[in-house]
């Protein structure tokens, strides 16, 4: 019978030669909790049962004022700006772009103008003249830090008492910064020292599901995503541009853990799995079961997999790596490893 001959390309994962683990070596900061530290994070605490205060003077960074916006496009008023008596902390960055500094220095009464680029709405991408006018300035009063705040914020009988689980509490996470930081150090030395070539389609797809990923965070407006490039003083091609090269490094990372739990010989326990749907699952605000239910419809399941292989196997690198702190001691790594990487999982940088 007739033969039938064609040519298929196919993308092939590329063979990796492997560094000496045992010969990498990173060094990461010291786990020291200072006085100053100790004391915002007890601030931090005060300012919640803090109360506020009415104050006969000018705006100051960290009051609270009460303000009627309204704003206009090209002169026309925008009904989504228009509001009144709105609480809001000087300082807190959660208005528009130069209100804050514009309204340091103001008093009650007074109005203060700002132009801005609205990143929401119809007129999403727009530059808007934004009037914003002091009904109200209110300082924050913190209690007394001692014994009887201790007591009313914490289940500590002593303020000396409450202190020190602030300090302890910031010992674990500075700890835990400890193993990021080396976890990206070891990390940024395999793919500087390891050549790993990059195939075009694992980079293209992973440009556009990053693309989609973008787009998703602006609810698919183009227009709103244009506004936030340009309040961050990029052009399109640039941000693009800059998408490549992060996905391009993504593939990299890929597959060199890959390679990596390959020559470990890495595997993963159903246990494992679901730790890391639990622990996605939780940031994402949604049962355990409803994720793993999406990401068994999605297709996806396989990939929460992979990521969980490649966390165990950098994992691995980073128990044969020497890692020590600034001030030269060895860092017992395994004791921070399951709070660095949930699951043994890692997401490539």
């Amino acid at each position: 019978g007739d033969h039938v001959a064609f040519t298929a390309e196919v993308d092939v994962r590329p063979k990796i030669e492997m560094p000496a683990f045992n010969e990498l070596a990173v060094s990461v900061d010291d786990v020291a909790v200072t006085d100053a530290e100790v004391d915002e994070q007890l601030d931090g605490l005060r300012s919640r049962f803090g109360t506020l205060t009415d104050v006969d003077r000018p705006v100051q960074q960290g009051d609270f004022v009460s303000l009627d916006l309204s704003g206009t496009v090209d002169g026309a008023e925008v009904a989504d700006l228009a509001t009144t008596d709105l609480s809001y902390e000087i300082g807190s960055g959660q208005l528009m772009e130069g209100i804050d500094d514009a309204l340091v220095g103001a008093s009650q009464g007074e109005e203060r103008a700002v132009t801005a680029v609205l990143a929401a709405g119809e007129h999403a991408g727009r530059q808007a003249e934004v009037t914003a006018k002091i009904q109200a300035v209110k300082e924050r009063e913190l209690p007394a830090a001692d014994d009887e705040f201790a007591q009313l914020a914490s289940e500590f009988d002593t303020i000396d008492e409450l202190r020190a689980d602030l300090r302890t509490r910031l010992g674990r996470v500075k700890a835990m910064q400890q193993g990021a930081q080396a976890r990206d150090k070891i990390l940024e030395i395999l793919l500087d020292t390891t050549e790993v070539p990059s195939p075009a389609a694992l980079v293209d797809s992973e440009l556009e599901s990053r693309k989609h990923e973008t787009l998703r965070a602006f609810e698919h407006n183009e227009a709103r995503l244009g506004a936030w490039l340009e309040q961050q003083g990029l052009t399109a091609e640039q941000f693009n541009s800059d998408l490549r090269d992060s996905a391009q490094e993504t593939v990299k990372a890929q597959l060199l853990l890959d390679a990596i739990a390959d020559t470990e010989d890495v595997s993963v326990t159903d246990g494992e799995l679901s730790e890391r749907i639990m622990f996605q699952a939780q940031r994402r605000g949604v049962s355990p079961n409803d994720y793993a239910l999406q990401l068994q419809e999605a297709g996806e399941l396989g990939t929460v997999y992979a990521d969980v292989r490649r966390g165990k196997a950098l994992a691995a690198v980073l128990r044969q790596a020497a890692i020590t702190d600034a001030s030269g001691n060895r860092v017992d790594i395994d004791s921070l490893i399951d709070s660095t990487i949930p699951g043994h999982a890692v997401a490539a940088q």
